[in-house]
């Protein structure tokens, strides 16, 4: 009799491709999901008009490159208010930064995503590059409008990882993106561009280490440099702009020391990042065999980084170096899932789904504290700014700062075409001519004047207008209480008081 072997029903192989084929799909799709779901929360929790005090900067600095702008004399990097400008001019002021802030914020994560697939995969990268868009170190710049700063770190990730690429293969199109996004981080942000130089040289002199051929050393080593010659170049005007301005940095929470510092930039979780930084560590210094783009690319990040950090205790130094701990993390976890011959797409998938699970709850406690903490514009500002514009001021018109003592007249400057005396407390400016107008605005407010004293000051410093918040300061009740007030109320929405004194 002949033994008849049952073959093998076809049903369970096609089970088991459709699984695979699934948990790769999966993998590859639940990046964009989850990125689009953090940009997304973070779009709402923006609001109309978006949050932070910098959003009017931004628009004026913009407006300023094609003319008239500001109504001090300062400088900035070019990038951020030009991309600001061009988009108002199509959409508008408030959905242009809103498009800026949210898409700078994204674009970070998506870089970091891009970086961290190189060596992890699309699952790992996927939990890498969502852990850090909903890290407290970058919730906070979107929420104060520190959009340059993102737009820098995004570039600065795109020339070290380019950078990496050219030195293992010596491809011009390597060189030439790296040259390209480091100009872009120049023209981005004052700070992040030398953090790009220091962490580029890291990662140069790490693959110098390794590199046998002299010749091979010396030619893209050179050809490394030139990129950085050329950026450097890009660099310069603002620098020349910055020192002729007498720049000065402003008051920042580098103040409070390196625990807190660290404590108010992961308010998330501190603990949980702590971990991360600490076994990010281990798992590079246990990983230094492969020297894969992402383990250079993250190596730079640390060691550039944690330094830095320790001796500055300035919390916007802390984006880098918790990428790079966290892209150490995912480097440990590929490592140990490799020697354990697990299966790799499943766990990969998820990991990519606890890190940011565990962050998810108290990082987006933390981003709605954020966004309500430096809320400073709403329609009643918007409104007011347009009864200014519609005055027609001849003269300058002296805003005074919130209760915080914010410089608000900010958003005045972006929103209307006036000369703005900007209130606000010396510690946030870093301009000598800044500090001189908020002196300036100072004086209207800060000392009780009679009717007389203030047409007399009007005249002196040529202000046409006063603007304050109607209920945080109350001294314009005294000037109205006079038998024959020299001050005009224009406009009052209760929230809202423009004040025009009389013309000298």
């Amino acid at each position: 009799m002949r033994s008849v072997v049952s073959p093998s029903p076809p049903q369970i192989v096609g089970r088991s491709t459709v699984v695979l084929v699934g948990t790769a799909i999966l993998a590859r799709v639940m990046p964009v999901v989850v990125l689009g779901v953090i940009a997304g929360r973070r779009w709402w929790q923006q609001g109309d008009p978006p949050s932070g005090p910098d959003g009017g900067q931004w628009l004026a600095l913009g407006r300023g490159l094609f003319g008239d702008g500001r109504s001090t004399t300062g400088a900035y990097p070019p990038l951020v208010p030009f991309v600001v400008h061009a988009l108002e001019r199509a959409a508008g002021p408030m959905l242009a930064l809103r498009l800026v802030a949210v898409g700078s914020l994204l674009a970070v994560a998506v870089v970091v995503y891009a970086v961290a697939r190189d060596g992890l995969g699309a699952g790992l990268a996927g939990s890498v590059a969502a852990t850090i868009g909903l890290s407290s170190a970058m919730t906070e710049p979107a929420a104060f409008g520190g959009y340059p700063q993102h737009v820098a770190f995004a570039a600065m990730l795109v020339a070290i990882w380019r950078l990496t690429h050219y030195l293992a293969g010596g491809r011009r199109r390597d060189l030439a993106l790296t040259a390209l996004a480091l100009v872009a981080t120049a023209l981005a942000h004052h700070v992040y561009f030398p953090l790009a130089l220091l962490v580029a040289s890291t990662i140069c002199g790490v693959w110098a280490a390794t590199v046998r051929h002299r010749r091979r050393l010396l030619r893209r080593g050179l050809a490394a440099a030139g990129a950085g010659v050329v950026a450097v170049a890009a660099f310069l005007p603002t620098v020349i702009a910055f020192r002729a301005a007498g720049y000065a940095p402003p008051l920042t929470t580098g103040a409070g020391g390196l625990l807190d510092a660290f404590r108010y930039g992961t308010r998330e979780s501190p603990w949980l990042w702590a971990a991360i930084l600490g076994g990010g560590a281990l798992s590079l210094v246990a990983t230094a065999g492969q020297r894969s783009t992402t383990w250079q690319v993250a190596v730079g990040l640390t060691v550039t980084g944690l330094p830095l950090f320790a001796a500055t205790a300035q919390v916007r130094l802390l984006p880098p170096l918790l990428t790079g701990a966290t892209l150490g993390i995912g480097l440990g976890v590929r490592a140990l899932l490799e020697r354990r011959r697990t299966s790799w797409d499943m766990l990969a998938t998820v990991a990519a789904v606890a890190l940011p699970l565990l962050l998810w709850p108290g990082a987006d406690a933390a981003a709605v504290a954020y966004y309500r903490y430096y809320r400073v514009a709403d329609a009643s500002l918007v409104r007011a700014a347009a009864a200014v514009d519609a005055r027609d001021p001849v003269g300058l018109v002296v805003v005074r700062h919130d209760r915080r003592r914010w410089p608000l007249g900010w958003w005045f400057e972006g929103l209307t075409d006036a000369q703005i005396a900007v209130g606000s407390d010396p510690r946030w400016l870093g301009f000598p001519a800044e500090r001189d107008r908020a002196a300036l605005a100072g004086r209207f407010f800060d000392a009780p004047l009679t009717g007389a004293q203030l047409t007399e000051l009007a005249a002196e410093t040529g202000v046409s207008l006063l603007v304050v918040r109607k209920w945080e300061w109350i001294g314009w009740q005294r000037w109205l209480d006079e038998p024959d007030p020299v001050v005009t109320v224009v406009y009052d929405d209760d929230r809202y008081l423009i004040l025009e004194l009389p013309a000298g």
